[in-house]
């Protein structure tokens, strides 16, 4: 039986270049490859299900590039067996996370309802990765609204104008790509050599960042005339750039 989602790629990959192409993946049909695999119920996912997930477990919405990476480096510890799951609502993505031995549910990571229907009623956090900035915002207005209050509200960002809106929000803290970014050149560089001078570092960014979100934030109605947060978001996502990237564009 097929272990994991690579398993099923390198039986379609025959010639082992890392493609499959259009004779290699008729080839696997016409062998039952694709039978095989669909009707294949792998160990790691009747672990899954049998598994029960702890009352205060942290919740990762999103199970995309950075939300698979968070999953992954959290579980990677050894101390989070019954305490980590994710949500989302891509099929693919859960079927490749559940084949790989992680706790993905199919649904909306924005339905606390969801999180008390799996048993985790007091999540220790819950993490926001989505890919768009439109999901991100609403996931956190809606769980602001119903999950348990003073639970951690931990979302990511990939720019200073995501991160400033996200913060407008009330979320506790952002992690936002580009500052982790800059602040790891400072480490390589010598320049912030211990966790304080890190995290003062940050702390002064974040301080920034709270400024701008209370003196100096625009809508993108007030950019680009006719165009959203959501419409622009979701531009950005279908063309692989970032909102801000679209701005400077215009």
């Amino acid at each position: 039986p097929y272990a994991a989602i690579a398993d099923v790629f390198t039986s379609f990959d025959s010639n082992g270049d890392n493609k499959i192409c259009r004779d290699e993946w008729k080839a696997g049909c016409d062998a039952g490859l694709l039978q095989l695999a669909l009707k294949t119920k792998a160990p790691e996912i009747e672990a899954v299900l049998d598994d029960s997930l702890s009352n205060n477990a942290i919740v990762v919405c999103g199970f995309g590039k950075m939300g698979r990476a968070v999953y992954e480096m959290l579980d990677s510890t050894g101390d989070l067996k019954n305490d980590l799951v994710a949500f989302s609502l891509d099929p693919s993505r859960v079927t490749a996370g559940a084949l790989s031995g992680a706790k993905v549910i199919f649904g909306d990571g924005a339905r606390y309802d969801l999180f008390k229907a799996v048993g985790v009623k007091t999540p220790r956090a819950v993490l926001i990765t989505f890919a768009t900035q439109s999901r991100r915002v609403n996931a956190v207005k809606r769980l602001k609204q119903s999950l348990p209050e003073s639970t951690p509200i931990y979302v990511f960002a990939e720019n200073e104008r995501n991160c400033a809106e996200l913060l407008k929000l009330g979320v506790d803290e952002v992690v936002n790509e580009t500052t982790e970014a800059a602040l790891r050149f400072t480490n390589v560089l010598g320049l912030s050599t211990t966790a304080m001078q890190t995290d003062a570092l940050r702390s002064n960014i974040l301080n920034s960042s709270r400024k701008d979100s209370v003196t100096s934030f625009k809508s993108v109605k007030d950019i680009i005339p006719g165009w959203t947060e959501i419409g622009l978001s979701d531009l950005a996502e279908e063309v692989n750039l970032t909102s801000d990237d679209l701005i400077k564009l215009y």
